[in-house]
């Protein structure tokens, strides 16, 4: 959000490269090689996909723009067949894929991917793995937030996990296995939200758990659900299994 300057940041500064950018404004930055694929795709829904594309390369020539447009359209060959479609009608995959086409038409070195496979299916989703994989052999730079970890397994040679907006690690896939002892990223991230030292505690259900996870709002409120449960009576479970005797 700081980075598209839709927010500005408390403190620190954002750079690309050698600059400064932390009070540049939305158009510059674009001009400047960054691009974004927002979480919901945010396409123009009442133009056409053709018309969508041409706007992501406003900053371009106009003869550039139709090249890139054909490049685009070489990459997701889905598109091909819908560039006089209004871009509300796409399906869930081709929508993804128009964004980050139309994130592609600005020539972006630096390329921020929001959740790009979130509600897609697998082929589509594989779709996105392997356009992310042909844009870095290009010598381009990809930054991918996602909560799905055997794509950041697969896809980063850089890992940066965050918790509650704070950075709590930050290395490549073998330097934060050697940090936390885990070898999976799940486990990793897991390791790396739990407190150094963890004193253990008693919950209601008897079961030993370090005090952080029962403190935990969702299991207070678990607890609290079951502890106001209604019991079953057991003179009326008898009956019952009398009856059906």
């Amino acid at each position: 959000m700081c980075i598209r300057d839709s927010l500005k940041p408390s403190s620190g500064k954002i750079s690309l490269g050698d600059d400064d950018i932390t009070d540049w404004t939305p158009d510059r930055i674009l001009r400047s090689g960054l691009a974004l694929v927002p979480e919901h795709r945010r396409i123009f829904a009442d133009l056409t996909v053709n018309e969508n594309l041409l706007v992501g390369g406003v900053t371009k020539t106009a003869a550039r723009r139709i090249e890139l447009r054909n490049e685009v359209v070489e990459l997701f060959p889905a598109l091909s067949s819908k560039l006089g479609t209004s871009a509300g009608y796409l399906s869930g995959g081709e929508a993804q894929q128009l964004a980050i086409g139309r994130a592609m038409m600005a020539e972006p070195q630096l390329l921020l991917l929001d959740e790009p496979t979130l509600g897609l299916d697998r082929l589509v989703a594989s779709t996105m793995a392997r356009f992310i994989r042909e844009y870095r052999e290009r010598g381009k730079c990809i930054i991918l937030s996602t909560h799905i970890m055997s794509e950041v397994e697969k896809l980063c040679d850089r890992i940066g996990v965050i918790h509650q907006g704070r950075l709590c690690g930050f290395g490549t896939l073998d330097e934060l296995r050697e940090r936390t002892g885990c070898k999976f990223l799940e486990d990793i991230f897991m390791a790396l939200m739990e407190p150094k030292e963890s004193k253990m505690t008693k919950p209601r259900s008897g079961v030993l758990a370090p005090r952080s996870l029962c403190s935990r709002p969702a299991v207070k409120r678990a607890a609290a659900a079951a502890s106001c449960a209604p019991r079953r009576r057991p003179g009326r479970a008898r009956r019952a299994w009398s009856h059906a005797a």
